[in-house]
C-alpha cells in the first residue's frame, strides 16, 4: 500500500495483527482480545475450557466443530441471559476450523518455531495497543497482560500499551457499548500512527 494502514483485529485477528506488526506492515496496531503469539504460555482455566470442544478430539484436527448453546453461553455470552445468548447462537454460530486452535496451543510452548511466532524485541515495530475485556473467558486479562509483559520485557523501545474494559466479554466488538471501545481504539491508533 502507498501509505501504511492502521491494522486492527479481534481474537485470532488480534493475533494476526501482532504477526503483521512483526512484519512492519502498518502504521499502528490494535489487538482486541488477541490470541496469544508463540511463547505466551499463560492459559487460564477459562481459556482451556473455551477450547475444549475442539481440542478434546485430536483426530478432528482437520475438521470443523460446532459449539453447543451452553458452551457458547460460557464462551461468548457470559454477560447475557441464557435466552439472549441462545438467540445470538442461533443467528451467528458456525462450526470453527479446528486446525487453528491446535496450532495456537502448540505454539504457546514453541516460541521460536511456533506458527504464530513474533519478534517481541523488534525495535522498529509501530505502536501496538492490546485491548481486553474484564469478563472475557477466551482471552482473559491474564493473557493480555502476559502478552504486553513479554513485549516490555524484550527491551524494545517500541510502544506497547494495554487497556482493560470492565464488564466486557469476548464479544467486546459487538457487545452493548462497543462504540466506546471502537472510538478509543481509533483515537489511540490515529494519534500513534501520526507520531
Amino acid at each position: 500500500m502507498p501509505v501504511a494502514p492502521i491494522i486492527m483485529g479481534h481474537s485470532f485477528g488480534g493475533l494476526f495483527t501482532q504477526m503483521l506488526a512483526d512484519r512492519g506492515l502498518g502504521a499502528a496496531y490494535v489487538a482486541v482480545t488477541p490470541g496469544q503469539p508463540a511463547g505466551i504460555t499463560t492459559l487460564p482455566a477459562s481459556t482451556i475450557w473455551t477450547g475444549t470442544p475442539i481440542l478434546a478430539n485430536p483426530f478432528g484436527k482437520r475438521g470443523a466443530k460446532p459449539i453447543s448453546k451452553s458452551h457458547f453461553h460460557f464462551t461468548f455470552g457470559n454477560d447475557l441471559t441464557r435466552a439472549a445468548s441462545d438467540a445470538i447462537w442461533e443467528e451467528y454460530a458456525i462450526p470453527s476450523v479446528n486446525r487453528v486452535f491446535f496450532e495456537g496451543v502448540a505454539a504457546a510452548f514453541n516460541e521460536k518455531g511456533g506458527a504464530s511466532h513474533v519478534d517481541f524485541g523488534r525495535t522498529d515495530r509501530a505502536p501496538l495497543l492490546v485491548i481486553v475485556g474484564e469478563r472475557d473467558h477466551v482471552v482473559p486479562p491474564a493473557i493480555g497482560r502476559a502478552i504486553v509483559k513479554k513485549y516490555h520485557a524484550s527491551g524494545s523501545p517500541a510502544v506497547v500499551d494495554y487497556r482493560e474494559y470492565p464488564g466486557r466479554t469476548h464479544r467486546i466488538v459487538s457487545q452493548d457499548g462497543w462504540e466506546e471501545v471502537a472510538d478509543d481504539a481509533l483515537e489511540w491508533a490515529t494519534r500513534h500512527a501520526a507520531s
